[in-house]
C-alpha cells in the first residue's frame, strides 16, 4: 500500500511539476532534428517528449537486462536439476554395473550423455562400462569425443592408454601416457604403464628412462624391484648387441659396476664364463649371486660346474662353502642345506649326507621352519632316501607312507583306508630272492 501511495505522489509531483513549467513557459520553442528539420512546440511539451523518451529508452534496457538475468537464472536452475537427476540416476547405474549389468548401464549412460553433453562423470562411466564390455573400439571413440570438449582431464588419457594396452596397441598407448605426464610429471600410474608399454616395444632408451623416473619417485621396496628389472633389461641389451662371448662379458662386467646389489647380473657373468668354459670364474660369480640371494639354482649351477669338469670333490667343497656362508636360518637357506644333502647323496657321500642331515635337524629344532610342511615332506624323503642307502628298505617306506597319511590328512584318509594288508603284501621285504629296490633322487 505504501509503494502505491509513493507512486501517485510522484506521479502527481511530475504532473504538477510540468504544468509549472507550462504556464511559465508558455511560447513555442525550435528543436532542430536535423538541419532541414525543425520541430517547434511548446518548452513543457518539448521537456515531456524528452523525459518520456528518456523513460522509455531506460525500460527497454531494463527489460533486456532483467530477461536475460532471468534466462540465464532458469539456465542455471535447469542445470541444477539436470545435475541433481544425473547423480541420482549415476548412483543407480553404478548399482548395475556392480551387478555386471553392462547393457542397461550405458542405455542409461548414452541419455544422460544426450541430455547434457557436459556431463564428464557420464562419458567416462560410459567408456569404462564399454571397455567391461569389451567394445574396446567404441569406448576409444567415446574417449576421442569427450577429449575434444575436456583436455584438461588426465583420466581420459589415462583409460584410453589402459584400452589400448588390452588391445596390445603400445604404441598409442605410450602417446596417451605421454599427454599425462606432460601435466603430471610424477604421476605414478602413469609412469608405470609408459615404462610397461616401452618394454613391449623393446624400446631399451625410453625404458631406461621412465624406469629411472620410478625409482626417484616410488617406495624403497619398488625401487629395488624396478632396479632388478632394469639390470635383466640391461643384460637383454647387452646380449642383443654382443654375439661374441668375450664382448658379452666385458658388456655385464661394465653393467655390475651399475647394480652391484643385482644377484641377476652376477649368475649372468657366471653363465657367460661356464660357456667359455672357465669353471672357476662361473663358480666364483654364482656363489656371490648365492650370497646376494640364496636361490637353489646357483647352488645347481656352481655343481654343475664342477661335476661337467669331473671334480666332484670341488663341487662339494663349493657348494659347501655357499651355504655355510649363510649366517640365520632362513627358508631360501634352509632349502640350499637340503639341496646341498641331495649333492652328497647323489656322489654317494652317505655318511657326510647323514652327518648334514643330523646336524640340519638340530638347527632346525630350535627354530619354526621345522614345522612347515615343505621342510617336513624334504626331511622326511632325505631321511627315507638315507635309510634305502642302507638297505633298510621297510623302515623308509613305513616312513614315506607316514608321510603321505599325514599329508592326505591323517590314519583315517579314504586314501589308505583298508589297505594295510595289500601295503604289507608290497613291501620289498617279503621278496628275498630279489635285490631291494632304490629310491629316486628326491
Amino acid at each position: 500500500m505504501s509503494s502505491r501511495i509513493v507512486k501517485l505522489l510522484t506521479f502527481f509531483a511530475l504532473v504538477a511539476l510540468l504544468s509549472y513549467i507550462y504556464v511559465l513557459n508558455p511560447d513555442s520553442v525550435n528543436v532542430h532534428l536535423s538541419r532541414s528539420q525543425i520541430w517547434s512546440a511548446p518548452l513543457a511539451l518539448v521537456l515531456i517528449t524528452i523525459f518520456s523518451t528518456g523513460v522509455a529508452f531506460t525500460a527497454t534496457i531494463a527489460f533486456f537486462v532483467g530477461a536475460q538475468h532471468t534466462y540465464r537464472h532458469w539456465r542455471e536452475r535447469r542445470k541444477f536439476q539436470l545435475e541433481r537427476d544425473h547423480f541420482d540416476r549415476i548412483v543407480r547405474v553404478r548399482e548395475q554395473i556392480a551387478s555386471e549389468n553392462y547393457d542397461r548401464a550405458s542405455a542409461a549412460l548414452k541419455r544422460m550423455i544426450d541430455e547434457d553433453n557436459t556431463n564428464i562423470v557420464a562419458r567416462l562411466m560410459y567408456a569404462q562400462t564399454l571397455y567391461a564390455m569389451h567394445h574396446l573400439n567404441e569406448a576409444i571413440m567415446v574417449l576421442d569425443e569427450a577429449r575434444a570438449s575436456f583436455g584438461s582431464n588426465l583420466e581420459l588419457p589415462l583409460l584410453a592408454a589402459q584400452i589400448h594396452i588390452e588391445r596390445s596397441n603400445y604404441t598409442a598407448a605410450l602417446d596417451n601416457l605421454q599427454l599425462v605426464l606432460q601435466s603430471d610429471p610424477e604421476n605414478l600410474l602413469a609412469l608405470r604403464h609408459a615404462r610397461f608399454c616401452s618394454r613391449k616395444l623393446a624400446n631399451f632408451d625410453s625404458t631406461l628412462h621412465y624406469s629411472d623416473r620410478l625409482i626417484r619417485l616410488t617406495t624403497p621396496e619398488e625401487g629395488k624391484k624396478i632396479r632388478e628389472e632394469l639390470a635383466e633389461i640391461l643384460i637383454s641389451r647387452a646380449k642383443s648387441e654382443n654375439s661374441d662371448l668375450n664382448n658379452l662379458l666385458v658388456a655385464l662386467d661394465k653393467i655390475r659396476g651399475n647394480f652391484r646389489e643385482s644377484d641377476v647380473v652376477l649368475a649372468e657373468l657366471g653363465a657367460t664364463e661356464k660357456k667359455l668354459g672357465h669353471p672357476e670364474n662361473a663358480v666364483k660369480q654364482y656363489a656371490r649371486a648365492y650370497s646376494l640371494h640364496p636361490h637353489v639354482e646357483y647352488l645347481a649351477q656352481m655343481a654343475s660346474c664342477w661335476l661337467e669338469s669331473h671334480d666332484p670333490s670341488k663341487a662339494i667343497a663349493s657348494v659347501r662353502g655357499a651355504v655355510m656362508s649363510q649366517s640365520s636360518l632362513s627358508k631360501e637357506s634352509v632349502r640350499g642345506r637340503l639341496f646341498f644333502i641331495r649333492l652328497l647323496l647323489h656322489l654317494e657321500e652317505i655318511e657326510g649326507a647323514r652327518a648334514e642331515f643330523q646336524k640340519l635337524k638340530t638347527e632346525l629344532s630350535q627354530s619354526s621352519l621345522e614345522n612347515t610342511g615343505e621342510v617336513k615332506h624334504a626331511l622326511t624323503l632325505i631321511e627315507a632316501r638315507l635309510l634305502e642307502r642302507t638297505d633298510k628298505i621297510e623302515p623308509a617306506l613305513d616312513l614315506l607312507l607316514a608321510s603321505l597319511i599325514e599329508r592326505e590328512g591323517g590314519e583315517g584318509s579314504w586314501l589308505f583306508r583298508n589297505h594295510d594288508q595289500s601295503v604289507a603284501s608290497a613291501r620289498p621285504g617279503r621278496l628275498t630272492d630279489q635285490p631291494p629296490p632304490r629310491l629316486s633322487t628326491p
